[in-house]
């Protein structure tokens, strides 16, 4: 019998309280009964026991291509097949797939070219250079690759690795576009961030505010990244407004900096740490606004499928998200219980926000066909059967 190896490099895959565990466990669950289904997760962190139903591959970070090759050499048989999370192109992946290719399939979450520069911007601002470095060839070099040329391994070796593999998963219909456009006949599956039937709670937990004097909103952040929003809201808060309610907004995970956030008396901020998936189920239903990705055009995209914004839509909890939803893209009747704002840096529309909240279409997500809808449009389970014909093709 075939099986589905999912693989994934790097050490926070084995936090069970990570998105990305969770979004795999969700797949997992899904697909498992249709086909033989192994977890995998190659760490230099910590090896040589399970997480949960994962297997942890201890390798040396730096022979790590060739620790993959060798265990695949072991394991892998003639029609089993890799699902890899794309890990940006480097020589190693490129040889990896040059031997695994016709087994392997990419998940691409990202324009990685994009976001290849900015990683490399972000290490050449943070790198701690002396002088005698700073005057070297090697650094004006990397200087110069990085800020003028723009060039990453991903440009060098990218379209390479692409072309060796058996076809992608694309968490977008954009990205989708865009690898398409980038390898001719690439092999494209669109499978946007969705989360498991299990997940849904709306006739168990959700009890929103009912108080039309204050409107409670949630931002999950998690790990800090800056085209998540954080200085738009920042910007937003600083207008003179005059509102027809008190806004609590509470924000969970990382900021850069928190210091001095309240600086308008009708919008109140407050910082938490990163919320667990079991205080998920406490703590969410109590808001009546969650808020998604606001500055995406930071990242050269327009469309996205953050897992948080499912997170939000499980507890029946309508959000605000700067950028195209994938599943409001396929599903476009559902974008009337939503807040959408541009995807650029202008002001929040905070009374627009408050007004929404208070109208039926919020009120609305209660609806049994609602419920279903959105239950039919974000799991892994009505995508299931699509997958898999996609993964096993010859």
């Amino acid at each position: 019998m075939s099986r589905l190896y999912i693989v994934h490099i790097g050490n926070y895959l084995i936090q069970p309280q990570s998105g990305v565990f969770q979004k795999y466990q969700a797949i997992y669950q899904a697909i498992k009964p249709h086909v033989h289904v192994e977890m995998i997760a190659f760490t230099d962190q910590s090896a040589g026991e399970h997480v949960g139903n994962v297997e942890v591959v201890g390798i040396d970070k730096k022979n790590k291509w060739s620790a993959i090759a060798k265990w695949m050499r072991e394991n892998l048989q003639h029609d089993d097949v890799v699902w890899l999370r794309y890990p940006f192109a480097c020589k190693g992946l490129y040889e990896l797939t040059l031997e695994f290719g016709h087994q392997i399939v990419f998940e691409h979450n990202t324009n990685e070219q994009a976001e290849a520069i900015q990683v490399q911007k972000r290490a050449w601002r943070n790198a701690a250079f002396g002088w005698r470095k700073i005057l070297s060839k090697s650094f004006l070099s990397y200087t110069w690759s990085t800020w003028i040329a723009q060039i990453t391994d991903e440009d060098r070796w990218g379209e390479r690795c692409l072309r060796n593999v058996k076809g992608a998963i694309s968490v977008t219909l954009e990205l989708s576009d865009k690898l398409k456009k980038r390898v001719d006949h690439y092999a494209v599956f669109v499978l946007p961030n969705c989360i498991s039937d299990d997940d849904f709670h709306w006739p168990e937990f959700r009890k929103h505010s009912l108080d039309n004097n204050v409107v409670r909103m949630v931002m999950m952040i998690g790990t800090y990244d800056e085209w998540q929003g954080w200085e738009r809201i920042l910007k937003s808060v600083k207008l003179k407004m005059n509102l027809s309610a008190k806004i609590e907004l509470d924000i969970y995970g990382e900021l850069p900096n928190h210091k001095g956030i309240d600086m308008n008396n009708s919008i109140h901020i407050r910082h938490f740490p990163a919320m667990s998936k079991a205080e998920m189920i406490q703590i969410l239903p109590g808001y009546d606004l969650g808020i998604g990705t606001l500055q995406l055009y930071k990242k050269q995209m327009n469309e996205a499928c953050p897992l948080k914004v499912r997170d939000y839509w499980r507890f029946g909890i309508p959000c605000v998200m700067g950028y195209s939803d994938t599943a409001l893209l396929q599903h476009p009747e559902l974008k009337q219980y939503n807040v959408i704002v541009p995807n650029d840096n202008s002001d929040l529309p905070w009374q627009k926000m408050i007004d929404f909240v208070q109208s039926a279409q919020a009120s609305g997500q209660d609806d049994v066909e609602m419920f279903q809808q959105y239950k039919n449009s974000i799991t892994y389970q009505s995508y299931a059967l699509d997958l898999i014909g996609f993964l096993f093709k010859e």
